[in-house]
């Protein structure tokens, strides 16, 4: 959210098209990479300030949370998850980073605006707007790097800085958190409350009993990999839940119903219908 408000407080232009008298003016255009709680939100703030929003993910179920905020989902023509465990994206192979490269050449000197969110636990950000793409870009444009703090998304990133680069805006600021303080504790805090609250429901002492196994996305997921060391034993890493996230469900299109009503019709009632016409 925060992104984005810097972004468009930055940004030459309006959000919004707006037609006035002195003539049309487009809406802004803007890609978030990355989708997960913080590229959803960029998404969704982007879109309600009237801008053309597009996202991208490696992993099917955040391309389908992009078109549920009204963003335009952008895939890659290789088939392949990036769903790692816990719900965070995983490294991807070599062909399908090359198409990926490609896909953000053409975007980076099409869009006004890019959100960098990727991120891989335990390693470095993953460069993905290679230097050529943002002097790509058209000027006035504007790049916000929320990976800073891991070296950045965007190769010409400087963390914790806002400079501009051939026409092109920087964000890499790397305590946005920060420049939110009351929401950010609200919600840190709400967070330990229930993290302790879920180890310990007893109110008289503190106590948790762990379990072996557990399934994705339960209090236990989240408890179980908290344990480090218990009576002296280390319980680090804890295994892998027994569930993996459920798939996004695919829509289906006017063909596929179509086909699904007509197989529902019993030979039965077919031949009856059929038999009726002829005697009429």
């Amino acid at each position: 959210y925060k992104a984005v408000v810097l972004a468009a407080n930055h940004f030459g232009r309006f959000f919004t098209g707006q037609i006035t008298a002195a003539g049309k003016v487009p809406p802004a255009k803007v890609l978030v990479i990355g989708g997960g709680v913080a590229g959803l939100a960029a998404a969704g703030a982007a879109k309600s300030m009237g801008a053309i929003v597009r996202g991208f993910d490696t992993r099917p179920a955040a391309l389908e949370q992009f078109k549920s905020f009204g963003a335009e989902p952008l895939e890659v023509d290789i088939k392949e998850s990036g769903e790692g465990v816990g719900g965070y994206a995983k490294e991807m192979s070599k062909e399908f980073i090359e198409a990926e490269m490609a896909l953000f050449a053409r975007q980076c000197k099409d869009v006004d605006i890019i959100v960098s969110t990727a991120l891989i636990p335990g390693k470095k950000a993953p460069v993905l707007i290679k230097k050529e793409f943002v002097e790509s870009m058209k000027d006035g444009s504007v790049v916000v790097d929320l990976a800073a703090e891991t070296g950045g998304n965007i190769e010409t990133t400087k963390p914790g800085e806002l400079y501009v680069y051939k026409g092109v805006t920087h964000i890499g600021y790397t305590d946005l958190p920060s420049r939110m303080a009351t929401q950010a504790s609200t919600l840190y805090s709400n967070n330990i409350l229930k993290l302790l609250k879920g180890i310990s429901p007893d109110k008289e002492y503190f106590h948790y009993e762990h379990s072996e196994e557990f399934d994705y996305g339960t209090i236990d997921h989240v408890i179980r990999g908290t344990l480090v060391m218990k009576e002296g034993h280390n319980m680090f890493p804890s295994p892998l839940p027994k569930t993996a996230p459920a798939a996004p469900v695919k829509q289906k299109t006017v063909a596929e119903l179509k086909a699904e009503k007509a197989a529902i019709v019993s030979p039965f009632n077919r031949t009856l219908t059929s038999a009726g016409v002829y005697t009429a």
